[in-house]
């Protein structure tokens, strides 16, 4: 079925995946990228795929968006785990502000279905695990506490008929592309580095990792499910691997891939787990019965294409 499918961020890691993936599995549809940059930076995409420039927070530029859409992807917004304070305020703005005008955009533009990129930090706090999409949560950190908001917003919009909504909250992406700022490209850094020893924080902090492919599969599964629906609703989806692994378990694979020969140390006092945080583990089965849908890429296969991505 040919439709119009609107993705905001493509420039970010996510979104640039994504949109790629979006566009070759739907090749009769038109796939409208939106960013803030002047022109599109990701991954080559196919000739359905048109790039627009917009600021999501500025309802003057808001008018550059198409005048119909049949479905929005909405994965722009401040990803940055445990911000300091002064920048609280902009991190709410940013995601709950973008997040409303999309959902407002999207009644306007006639969309029948609207995903949303959340966060596991929704479940920040949490000392349960795994995470289940039904606990009742109060997020601890400032980037959950802005998902879960900005989830509000559709789940409101969607009951009330507006469109069908989903909310993907992705456990801890990686794979080519992903910010300097991430664990996994930061310990890669630290690895290649001309320091002597590579320092890391707590040993035992367990976190559960999924590759952006996968996450780009979750994404193109649910939407190619959803095609045609128009029965409103709201749903939420842990995205993840399903497996918890301590940093250093992981820090271990990358230093066999890397061949590292230098001392690694970890010093949970000098690196503390920041108020708010606690151990990741998805629990899957919410997204296994809605959508079939399992993780292909092994942490193993996806370090080694990590590590590679570094050396090209």
């Amino acid at each position: 079925m040919a439709e119009t499918i609107l993705v905001t961020g493509v420039n970010g890691f996510l979104a640039s995946h994504l949109v790629a993936r979006i566009c070759r599995a739907f090749p009769a549809s038109s796939v409208i990228g939106i960013g803030r940059r002047p022109s599109y930076s990701g991954p080559p995409t196919e000739k359905n795929f048109e790039f627009v420039r917009a600021d999501l927070l500025e309802h003057g530029s808001l008018q550059a968006l198409p005048a119909h859409a049949d479905t929005v992807v909405h994965f722009a917004g401040d990803r940055r785990t445990f911000v300091r304070p002064e920048d609280y305020s902009a991190q709410i703005h940013s995601n709950v502000l973008a997040t409303e005008n999309m959902a407002d955009y999207a009644i306007r533009a006639g969309a029948t279905r609207f995903f949303f990129a959340s966060s596991v930090y929704v479940y920040s706090g949490c000392a349960q695990t795994p995470f289940r999409e039904d606990f009742l949560v109060y997020p601890r950190e400032n980037l959950g506490v802005s998902k879960l908001a900005a989830e509000a917003i559709l789940n409101a919009r969607a009951s009330s008929g507006y469109f069908a909504a989903t909310s993907f909250r992705i456990f801890t992406a990686y794979g080519p592309g992903a910010g300097q700022d991430q664990f996994l490209s930061a310990a890669i850094r630290k690895l290649r580095s001309k320091e002597p020893v590579a320092c890391f924080g707590n040993p035992d902090v367990e976190r559960d990792f999924v590759h952006v492919e996968d996450i780009a599969r979750a994404v193109v599964a649910s939407l190619s499910a959803s095609l045609g629906a128009e029965d409103g609703g709201y749903c939420i989806l842990n995205v993840g691997s399903g497996q918890a692994v301590r940093i250093c378990e992981v820090v271990g694979q990358l230093v066999e891939i890397m061949k590292v020969k230098k001392p690694i140390k970890f010093d949970a006092t000098a690196f503390p787990v920041r108020a708010g945080d606690s151990n990741h583990a998805a629990d899957l089965t919410n997204i296994r019965a809605t959508l079939g849908w399992e993780p292909e890429i092994s942490l193993g296969e996806g370090l080694r294409n990590l590590v590679g991505s570094f050396e090209e």
